[in-house]
């Protein structure tokens, strides 16, 4: 059967690392293997805390993930239509010279 570690279990285990403890001694402390402690400290530096929480709340991260899919998607989208609107700008200047265009 697996051991289930706790957030704040996980949490001492990447602490410890952060203050310069090498990896074989906090794996030998916490009772862990160093793939266990990678994949932690993985998990992490990409969501933070809520990273270190069981599969059950990290649902949430998955929904977040996909909000931050769709803002990139938008942004993207801005982008564009900026661009588009910068060309069609130029081009009205180019061909109309003595009209102001902010």
């Amino acid at each position: 059967m697996r051991k289930r570690f706790t957030v704040e279990q996980k949490l001492a285990a990447i602490k410890d690392y952060e203050a310069g403890v090498r990896v074989a001694e906090i794996c030998r402390k916490h009772n862990i293997s160093p793939n266990t402690f990678y994949k932690w400290r993985a998990k992490y530096e990409e969501t933070g805390v809520d990273g270190l929480a069981p599969k059950a709340i990290s649902s949430i991260t998955s929904k977040e993930y996909e909000l931050r899919r769709e803002n990139e998607e938008l942004k993207k989208l801005l982008g564009e239509k900026e661009l588009a609107i910068k060309i069609y700008k130029d081009l009205l200047k180019k061909t109309s010279p003595g009209l102001k265009i902010d």
